[in-house]
């Protein structure tokens, strides 16, 4: 009989062929004393197969199991996926949720224990309903099988005959059924077997579920096809692991990466345990393994981790990182074992290496339908090609490495953003046991970053620690925006991390402070700045900026206005650091003390400040002016602005004196008006004054340097001898102030152009 469990047709094959090569070598552990041979397993299969085909069981005929972790019950499957289909079942479901699965699968026969919940369930939808007895000296036998009407004789599955039927996790829908042939089941064993060099010297701790084809084929398949030995046991415990590691010295184990740092954490507390491990190598599974995880965990263990790839679709392994002494990559999840993998642009075109997009999968091991026959498969495949739903991308050498869940993708205003790159980045913090990024509603970019964060044992995190942590490494469209500390991540029953639930738990999470309405000028001032930028009928002094909707750009429109409308120096990134007015206005004060400045927060005089009324009625007075403006609330007027002199800036009473002006100037002399307070209630010297000191601000910022040419026609005189004042107080040079038909009652440190018209009365 050949060595290569491809070769053989069935399930059943391999039990036989195991038990003439192997014989009376252990097979299945419940405990020492406790043990099925490979002999023994094959005798409990045939008499056990012989008792459902009594009963009625065909190949094909769908059987549920339900029954506690075991060996037993990993040997009840097995006869099972030998003999028709198996369905095995989540033992710790609800009796409503088993109830759905029953009907789900359209399961016509039920293994479990008598009376119980499960059996209730099966005896209520007129399901024939089997139990289990335990062998005193290992194996079990079926428990009072009812007799068929028509028993089924010599009836041996075919290879394309379904084994298994499993479910899919069902994260974000009903669980998709996935029928896996004999042949698909042997061909992923024999790909395991190579990638993990098995033999019969082997011996595997099977501590994963046997509703999942980890337990079922990783765990219990393919070290059984090379005459190895499997200790099933009954409870997922990091001290079990030990237990298990002192009696029965197995040299490899499969975990998730939150048993396996359960179990690097009681190694780290208690290192007399290691004394008695075997290992020779961990293979980690259902979902990313940080960097720092598998370091910790190789020089713990003095053994390699190896991170792979596989799903139930495949009937398992996809990818895998080789042991030695081939190269494995951290961060990556290996090379292909068995299928062909492909990575596919949104197109359905075929993405270049370094590309990411989802990753699809063909071959031996693949299914080629899901078994619903009400649920359309189009979109679950390009061609035969399996569409993984899972993103991810290829480097050079045809690594794999994992960007997330495509449904788990955060579309942040447009960006695509993978929340691995984010829970790998935060893994390699100290204080950082387990993080997961997920999506939380915006009203404006429609998701935006959320991040759920597992201290370590004994560490107090600081969320704005872990902020600058991230700030160093991460691009700022990453960085998020939420931080919620949590005793642990809400967990699927394969492992993995569930995104969506933390979206439904935790992003309506509201802030409850109680709303502080602005006291002051200034706290006004920027609140209804980001009323009106966000588009909110309030803002409170605590009140997030980016809790309201505000946005990367929003963010650099509201500073760009700050920056122009006030003069004040703020940085790009003031309001992710100060995201409240309350925390802006704290920041603005603790800055050097400029006119500008003084004059936002109220500590100027008062006389040196345009009020607000009167900045309101000059915007409005200006609404109409032609030209172009350097922000929406300037009060300078551009024209002729591709002209190659220097810029006149000219003061006026109204549009049509600075279309007179303009007429009448070189054309390459690019020219900026103003208008002066002439005819507004408020013309008053004080008013003149602030008014001079604001548009100065605004000149300085349009020429920053060089000599400044300014003037201004009858009342916009005296405002252009404001500007002059404030523009040399600034430390410029004032190379022309034209006064025209202005009358001047104080004097002027430098050079005045005075020019009347005929009609100017002195």
């Amino acid at each position: 009989m050949p060595d290569d469990p491809i070769a053989w047709r069935t399930i059943g094959d391999l039990i036989a062929n195991s038990a003439r090569r192997f014989g009376d070598a252990p097979a299945v552990w419940a405990h020492p004393s406790r043990v099925l041979s490979h002999r023994q397993l094959a005798a409990v299969q045939t008499a056990q197969v012989a008792a459902l085909r009594a009963a009625g069981v065909a190949p094909g005929d769908r059987v549920a199991v339900v029954l506690p972790k075991s060996a037993d019950t990993a040997a009840v499957s097995l006869v099972l996926a030998s003999a028709c289909c198996c369905v095995p079942l989540n033992p710790d479901a609800t009796a409503p949720e088993l109830t759905a699965a029953l009907q789900r699968t359209h399961s016509r026969w039920l293994v479990a224990q008598p009376h119980s919940p499960a059996w209730q369930c099966g005896q209520a939808l007129g399901l024939t309903c089997i139990g289990v007895a335990p062998e005193p000296a290992g194996g079990f036998r079926f428990e009072h099988p009812p007799p068929a009407d028509r028993p089924v004789a010599n009836a041996t599955p075919a290879p394309g005959d379904t084994a298994l039927l499993l479910q899919t996790s069902g994260s974000s829908a009903e669980p998709k059924l996935v029928p896996l042939s004999h042949h698909q089941l042997l061909c992923s064993t024999a790909n395991l077997v190579r990638s993990l060099a098995l033999g019969p010297q082997d011996r595997c701790l099977n501590m994963l579920p046997l509703f999942h084809v980890g337990g079922l084929v990783d765990l219990l398949l393919a070290p059984l096809a090379v005459g190895g030995s499997v200790l099933v046991t009954e409870r997922i415990a990091a001290r079990e692991f030990f237990a298990a590691s002192a009696e029965f010295r197995p040299t490899w184990y499969q975990g998730v990466p939150t048993m396996l740092r359960e179990v690097l954490s009681l190694a780290q507390l208690e290192p007399r345990r290691l004394a008695d491990h075997r290992l020779r190598f961990i293979r980690s599974v259902s979902s990313a393994l940080s960097e720092r995880l598998q370091a910790e965990l190789e020089a713990t263990f003095d053994c390699p981790v190896i991170a792979i790839y596989g799903m139930t679709e495949t009937a398992g392994v996809i990818t895998s990182n080789p042991l030695p002494p081939g190269r494995a990559k951290p961060g990556s999840v290996g090379l292909p074992v068995g299928p062909q993998l492909r990575i596919a642009r949104a197109d359905g075109s075929w993405a270049a290496a370094g590309e990411s997009g989802e990753i699809c999968v063909r071959g031996d091991t693949v299914i080629g339908a899901y078994a619903q026959t009400d649920a359309p498969d189009e979109k679950a495949f390009f061609g035969d090609w399996l569409r993984t739903g899972d993103s991810g991308h290829l480097d050079a050498d045809g690594y794999l490495f994992l960007d997330g869940r495509l449904k788990d993708i955060i579309n942040r205003g447009g960006e695509k953003i993978a929340p691995l790159e984010i829970d790998r980045c935060l893994l390699q913090h100290p204080q950082v046991a387990e993080a997961a990024a997920f999506a939380a509603p915006h009203p404006t970019l429609g998701e935006e970053v959320a991040l759920a964060v597992v201290p370590a044992p004994g560490a107090a995190l600081d969320e704005t620690a872990l902020r600058e942590f991230l700030a160093r490494r991460l691009a700022a469209h990453k960085l998020p925006r939420h931080i919620h500390v949590l005793d642990a991540l809400p967990l699927g029953r394969t492992g993995k991390v569930q995104r969506r639930l933390l979206t439904e738990r935790l992003a309506t999470t509201v802030d409850e402070t109680s709303w502080q309405a602005p006291q002051t000028p200034s706290a006004q001032r920027l609140t209804e700045l980001w009323q009106r930028v966000l588009g909110v009928e309030r803002v409170g002094m605590d009140d997030n900026f980016f809790d309201l909707g505000g946005d990367s750009l929003t963010a650099v429109g509201c500073t760009l206005e700050l920056q122009t409308r006030y003069r004040l120096a703020l940085p790009a990134g003031a309001l992710y650091d100060h995201p409240t007015p309350r925390a802006l206005l704290a920041y603005l004060q603790s800055l050097p003390c400029s006119a500008e400045l003084a004059m936002f927060l109220g500590t100027a005089p008062t006389d040196s400040r345009l009020p607000d009324d009167l900045q309101a009625e000059l915007q409005r007075q200006m609404h109409g002016w032609r030209g172009e403006r350097s922000h929406p609330h300037a009060l300078l007027v551009g024209q002729r602005l591709d002209g190659t002199r220097p810029p006149l800036f000219w003061v006026v009473n109204g549009y049509a004196e600075l279309a007179a002006t303009v007429r009448h100037l070189d054309p390459q002399r690019p020219v900026y008006g103003m208008r002066s307070l002439y005819g507004l209630p408020g013309d008053t010297a004080a008013n003149r004054r602030a008014l001079g000191v604001q548009l100065a601000a605004e000149i300085a910022d349009l020429q920053p340097t060089g000599p400044l040419r300014l003037g201004g026609y009858c009342a916009g005189g005296r405002v252009a001898l404001e500007i002059a004042d404030a523009l040399r107080a600034r430390g410029r040079e004032v190379a022309l102030l034209c006064l025209l038909d202005t009358r001047v009652h104080r004097s002027y440190p430098g050079d005045v152009l005075l020019l009347h018209t005929r009609r100017f009365s002195l």
